[in-house]
């Protein structure tokens, strides 16, 4: 029989590990602000039936059996991160001159339709239908 400490998870990697102050946490600042109570109900719902699946036995079980939580949380929440962080960088100053290369572009080919009448009824007659 093994032991928690042959287990690799959670005894050695994390000894601190609680799984339900992790849900303690999720419920206190992760539920709906806006008043939507269906949306609550529904997450109330979803944590309820997670509650009794998050233990420290359980971890352990599905680590035995394979389950790698570093691929499965640690990779998705490291790009989830890596993104946010990138979205906080100001934009590169070369993809700024691209884009209002094509904005202007985009604005010279809008003012050659506006010159033609055929062009612009067509125009006209596309965005009524609901095409653009």
């Amino acid at each position: 029989m093994l032991t928690q400490q042959h287990a690799l998870f959670p005894s050695r990697l994390f000894p601190h590990f609680h799984p339900m102050s992790l849900l303690t946490t999720y419920t206190k600042y992760f539920t709906p602000s806006n008043g939507n109570a269906a949306q609550a109900a529904n997450m109330e719902n979803a944590l309820d039936t997670l509650t009794p699946l998050l233990s420290v036995e359980t971890l352990t079980v599905l680590q035995l059996l394979g389950f790698n939580f570093k691929q499965a949380i640690g990779e998705p929440l490291t790009l989830l991160l890596q993104k946010f962080i990138t979205s906080k960088i100001p934009a590169d100053p070369q993809s700024n001159i691209e884009y209002n290369k094509l904005v202007v572009t985009h604005n010279i080919e809008a003012l050659k339709v506006v010159q033609d009448k055929d062009a612009a009824d067509r125009l006209e007659q596309l965005r009524s239908k609901g095409i653009l």
